[in-house]
């Protein structure tokens, strides 16, 4: 499913942020990833917010996101891996 869901938030905004701090973003969902598009960004540290639904519990390894300029693809940038654990309840 895609549409506006997706949030880019300053990395140290809090809950309770000003709208300048947050901007909606789209987001398009495919089978193997997730594309956010994004008009621009200001320089610092970002983070992008969506839900997501887990289906399979288990530990899993997150691979590193990985960011490129549509039309200038030498600007680029990856994060961490992580790992998540989706248990039962």
């Amino acid at each position: 499913m895609s549409g506006w869901d997706g949030e880019m938030a300053r990395a140290t905004a809090t809950e309770g942020a000003k709208p300048a701090e947050r901007q909606r973003i789209y987001r398009e969902e495919h089978d193997d990833h997730s594309a956010f598009f994004l008009d621009h960004i200001d320089a610092g540290e970002w983070e992008i917010r969506f839900t997501m639904r887990a289906v399979t519990p288990g530990d899993f390894r997150v691979l590193p996101a990985k960011v490129e300029a549509m039309y200038a693809p030498e600007i680029r940038a990856n994060s961490d891996a992580r790992r998540v654990q989706v248990e039962k309840f």
